[in-house]
């Protein structure tokens, strides 16, 4: 029976058929693969043709069954039908011509129903731009002397603030159009990449007190200008040729586009001095990559408040410039200004959204996450296209343990500003905290795609090399964090990486130059302890000693950090205080158990107290969490317990 089917089969050519069905059905996918990305046909597209061959073989294989092809046309196949020509010429042809019919006949079907059936509604590329959507490059500085690059950068910030208040309008964010900034590129390839319709360019000229603005709105589409307008006024007009410009782009693309320009909104201050010192220490900021660097900010905040005592975005900045050099420096001082400017700020404006981002950093930074929680849903309910609100909401949830919500919110804050180096490397950030090392690398590495210069995103993904155990590789990405700026963190990482590949007097140098750069920063000053505990020809004792004082008083602006406070166990345990350290890793593991750096020294903790079956115990937890065992065999402390970790986990 079965040699009959077979010999039926090959009788009416349907192994054959289905051979060259393969084959021609191939050759149609790699020339759809081929030329319908370069057409922007879209993917669906290739999809649906992929489907439709994939169903169509055994059709094929019951129409080669049912009909052959003679000489004289198409006929139904019977058992008694043989075809008279019977040279293998024939057949193979025959083969051929039935089975490229057959494709032609499933096709041309597939084609017409995808020609009259509903298509899905969806665009070419993914990235086609918004019809009413722009991107607001940074202004150009036409001064002189090229010494207003921060106020053009903050007309620009401030043109960003007021296009985003106008309903409907889509604006790409700041940081994803500053990526073009100094950049000779076509509009249409900008366009393209910010997946925006409307392009806006400008330049100032200012000469004291007088200004020469030049603004010009471009079509991505074809080149050319919408609108372009020159204004030449004083500094007091800058509001007003602010609006005007926000309200001239809105006009014109509400011709085309918008049903309603409403909504513009400006800053709280009518001093357009105090307006344009904010401007440039917002730039100033937002530029400032070492802890010096957020002095000039600061300062120029408070020219601003020296002339309107009472502008609210203008403390918000005071505040965030405070913390973030507290944050880069330790320096307890710095954090109780913050503390004290964002109050002022929050009086003045409680709902401006500069206010709200502040004080919700500020919230995360002092350990009462709850507040901060809040406070950033209420900065996303005031503007739900902010993407820092969204990357702060992520902070302050990751802070919480809410290990999914957090994700999601750095998700939001890339979708709504994939060009922000910051919001890829918060993802990082939590991908370390919860071991997805390779998840981490990949987003740091999407960091530095986007900022290469900045030393942090460097240091950040050798940390992370550091952390799989692959200290050249690390060794390497330090060097470049050095290499563009060389900074505190940069310098300690440099030193870690250094002691545990065993090179303990290159490990004290760097973080003799870390401890220089940032004295305030206890952990820095710990590390340089732990070097000279190995080297023995310095006084570590003394350098616990100091860590342990400026650890307790970052305790007091945070007193929630269980990282702090299990730190203060290593040295008071470095320092022969047994029972103060362990008493000190028990109330850091109570406040959170399963973080990777507190399972890790709390191992050390035990290690230096005698106590191995529970060091052991904890160091498999952190290896569990991320930590390589590497180190474990790498650290002068934990050596000996090497092979238990090993048999162990």
């Amino acid at each position: 029976m079965l040699t009959r089917f077979l010999a039926e089969l090959r009788r009416r050519h349907v192994l054959n058929v289905a051979v060259v069905y393969v084959v021609i059905a191939w050759v149609i996918i790699q020339v759809v693969t081929a030329i319908f990305p370069p057409l922007h046909i879209p993917d669906w597209a290739q999809t649906f043709i992929v489907v439709l061959l994939i169903i169509g073989f055994p059709v094929a294989l019951i129409l080669a069954w049912a009909f052959d092809i003679t000489p004289k046309g198409l006929v139904r196949d019977t058992a008694d039908s043989a075809v008279a020509e019977s040279s293998e010429i024939y057949r193979a042809g025959l083969d051929a011509r039935k089975s490229l019919l057959i494709t032609v006949l499933i096709l041309a079907v597939g084609v017409g129903l995808w020609l009259f059936l509903p298509q899905p509604d969806t665009d070419w590329t993914g990235t086609e731009p918004v019809a009413s959507s722009i991107a607001v490059l940074p202004f150009l500085d036409m001064s002189e002397a090229k010494d207003n690059e921060h106020f053009t950068d903050g007309l620009t910030e401030a043109l960003l603030h007021d296009l985003a208040n106008i309903p409907g309008l889509k604006v790409a964010a700041r940081t994803s159009s500053f990526a073009f900034k100094n950049q000779d590129i076509d509009i249409r390839t900008i366009g393209e990449t910010l997946g925006v319709a409307t392009v806006l360019e400008g330049s100032v000229r200012k000469s004291g007190d007088d200004l020469k603005i030049t603004a010009q709105l471009i079509n991505v589409d074809d080149g050319y200008h919408l609108w372009s307008e020159t204004y030449d006024a004083r500094m007091d007009d800058i509001f007003a040729i602010q609006e005007q410009i926000s309200r001239a782009i809105g006009e014109a693309l509400k011709i085309r586009l918008l049903p309603d320009s409403s909504g513009l909104g400006g800053p709280s201050t009518k001093d357009a001095g105090a307006y344009g010192l904010y401007l440039h220490g917002v730039g100033s900021l937002r530029a400032a990559e070492i802890a010096e660097d957020f002095d000039e900010a600061i300062d120029l905040f408070n020219q601003a408040l020296r002339r309107d005592p009472v502008f609210a975005e203008a403390e918000a900045g005071l505040c965030s410039a405070y913390w973030a050099k507290y944050e880069s420096t330790k320096d307890t001082d710095l954090a109780e200004s913050a503390l004290n400017t964002c109050d002022r700020a929050s009086v003045l404006d409680p709902d401006s959204v500069e206010v709200q981002i502040a004080l919700g950093g500020l919230y995360t930074g002092t350990g009462r996450t709850d507040f901060a929680i809040e406070t950033f849903n209420e900065a996303i309910r005031l503007a739900p296209d902010n993407d820092d609100a969204h990357r702060g909401l992520g902070i302050a949830l990751e802070q919480a343990r809410r290990w999914d919500e957090a994700e999601a919110s750095f998700r939001k804050a890339i979708d709504l500003n994939p060009g922000h180096w910051d919001n890829h490397t918060s993802l990082a950030i939590l991908f370390r905290r919860l071991g997805r090392l390779e998840d981490a690398i990949a987003a740091y590495q999407r960091s530095i795609d986007l900022n290469p210069d900045n030393p942090k995103s460097w240091s950040n993904l050798g940390g992370i090399h550091f952390m799989r155990g692959d200290f050249p590789q690390a060794a390497e990405a330090f060097s470049y964090s050095l290499a563009y700026n060389p900074t505190a963190l940069g310098y300690s990482n440099a030193g870690t990486n250094y002691y545990y590949a065993g090179n303990f007097v290159k490990s004290r140098e760097m973080f003799e130059k870390a401890v220089e750069l940032s004295p305030h920063d206890f952990r820095l000053v710990g590390n340089l302890a732990d070097a000279c505990q190995v080297l023995e020809d310095c006084d570590a004792g003394v350098y616990y000693s100091q860590a342990l004082g400026m650890a307790n008083d970052q305790l007091q602006v945070d007193p929630s950090d269980a990282g702090v406070v299990a730190l203060m166990a290593v040295y008071q345990a470095q320092l022969g205080n047994m029972e103060e350290a362990v008493r000190l890793i028990r109330r850091a593991r109570g406040r959170d158990a399963t973080n990777p750096d507190v399972l890790w020294n709390a191992g050390i903790t035990y290690a230096l107290v005698g106590d191995e079956q529970q060091a052991v115990r904890v160091l498999n937890a952190a290896v569990a969490a991320g930590y390589p065992r590497q180190l474990v065999a790498a650290d002068p402390t934990l050596a000996s317990l090497a092979d238990r970790i090993a048999t162990t986990h």
